[in-house]
């Protein structure tokens, strides 16, 4: 059975997106199996799944960008993008109850996100 409810957080680095997925957390939806862990910069955690953020870099990274770059290109994707996207949002779907990811590079992979999780996906973008 394919859980209805999967939300993705998203938005401008520094822009409250932490905040709402540890909310999001704390009201009882998984956000991720390995969770990228406070920082000088963010003391209560990002709330952040590796496997996501991995997955956002070594897109921009093969587009010649990265999480720092705020200047307008091309971020091309592949079908093997949405392959590993797909498997993602499989293995996540398992688990029971509410579910979720947060990271602020999805804001450049909507439609990737889309497009994988075949419009069910339920988009947070926070706006600061």
């Amino acid at each position: 059975m394919q859980c209805s409810n999967f939300y993705l957080v998203t938005g401008f680095h520094r822009s409250g997106t932490s905040l709402v997925a540890k909310t999001l957390l704390d009201s009882g939806i998984n956000m991720g199996s390995t969770l990228l862990g406070a920082s000088f910069a963010n003391p209560y955690g990002h709330v952040e799944d590796s496997e996501i953020v991995e997955f956002h870099d070594d897109i921009l990274c093969r587009n010649n960008s990265d999480w720092r770059f705020f200047g307008e290109v091309d971020l091309n994707t592949t079908d093997e993008d949405v392959k590993r996207l797909k498997k993602y949002l499989a293995g996540r779907r398992k688990l029971v109850g509410p579910i979720g990811v947060k990271d602020p590079r999805a804001i450049n992979f909507l439609e990737l996100w889309n497009e994988a999780s075949e419009g069910t996906l339920k988009t947070i973008v926070v706006f600061r």
